[in-house]
């Protein structure tokens, strides 16, 4: 009896479901035709738009309360102004500084006439639709100049060698600098333009590269971005022997070195190293400094003569000893 009355109570419910199911299916289906007939019909409808100012010239800023968005009343059949809605979240209306009138230096004018064919424009409108209202109806641009001035850039990258390979020069950029654009306080405390940082590894030759600039809030520049040069060139070693000269010895005294000349090691590129010779590097001592160490009789040297592409020199040994004598007068 029990399984009876269970069966009965499922094919109960399987039917009231199925019930609920067409009812939902013709009631969809109503709406979807309702919705239809609605949007075959014309009606109005309000959308918003963000507001983008182009070919402002580089010494030019907008006042602060510029309006930045504008709302269009449009008349159209429903499914076209819906599909007008849609663009609306993404694409703004573009206003080309350029073509408005100058009312006065510091004031440029919009006129309604102007706002409509960029909304036109912009929307791509059918010859179906009409524009019924624009808010605001026009719009006065203020304009505020600012200054100007011509900074050095300043490269801000990090560069590893492959192993064997040093920098042979500084980080090199191609223009002498860039103009750029803001308030005459915010240019006055700044002395250069740095860049965006970038990271290079394992370089082992010369290196062209384009560098973004990194502007600081406020400040606009005539180009976004400059090229650079990093040189990376192989290394390696040379050994010179080079003498110590004392120029300026008092006739009455005479100088001797233990050794009179030591040995050199550099480091340089290996393009340079047919150019480097003993010529290039000088290792000259006052007689004075050997006078203030008479008493110790040792004195430690230096190189005070080397071309730049040679570096990290050590002078073997580091300091020699001397004997200082005086000449008796007959």
């Amino acid at each position: 009896m029990l399984n009876v009355d269970s069966k009965r109570l499922e094919i109960e419910g399987n039917k009231q479901w199925k019930e609920i199911l067409i009812f939902g299916f013709f009631l969809l289906l109503a709406f979807s035709f309702w919705l239809l007939l609605n949007l075959q019909q014309d009606g109005q409808r309000k959308i918003t738009r963000r507001l983008n100012y182009e070919d402002l010239p580089l010494d030019w800023v907008l006042a602060a309360d510029t309006p930045q968005t504008i709302n269009i009343l449009l008349k159209d059949r429903g499914l076209t102004l819906l599909s007008y809605l849609w663009q609306a979240k993404s694409t703004p209306v573009n206003i080309s500084v350029s073509d408005l009138a100058k009312s006065n230096d510091t004031i440029l004018f919009l006129s309604h006439e102007l706002l409509e064919k960029a909304v036109a424009r912009q929307l791509q409108l059918l010859n179906t639709s009409n524009i019924v209202s624009i808010e605001p109806g026009e719009i006065r641009l203020h304009i505020d100049r600012m200054s100007n001035s011509v900074l050095p850039v300043a490269p801000n990258i990090d560069v590893q060698t492959k192993a064997g390979f040093r920098m042979s020069d500084s980080i090199r950029v191609l223009e002498d600098g860039v103009k750029v654009y803001g308030s005459k306080k915010t240019l006055d405390t700044m002395r250069f333009i740095s860049t965006k940082p970038l990271a290079f590894k394992n370089l082992s030759a010369k290196k062209e590269v384009t560098l973004e600039l990194d502007l600081p809030a406020g400040i606009k520049a005539e180009r976004t971005s400059v090229k650079a040069l990093i040189s990376v060139e192989e290394y390696t070693e040379k050994k010179l022997r080079v003498g110590v000269v004392c120029p300026n010895i008092p006739s009455n005294y005479v100088l001797r070195l233990f050794p009179a000349s030591v040995e050199v090691i550099c480091s340089l590129p290996l393009s340079q190293f047919k150019a480097l010779n003993a010529e290039e590097l000088e290792i000259m001592i006052p007689f004075s400094d050997f006078k203030a160490k008479q008493t110790t009789g040792k004195i430690a040297l230096k190189l005070t003569k080397s071309p730049a592409y040679a570096v990290n020199p050590v002078i073997v040994p580091e300091e020699l000893e001397f004997i200082i004598e005086k000449l008796r007068n007959d």
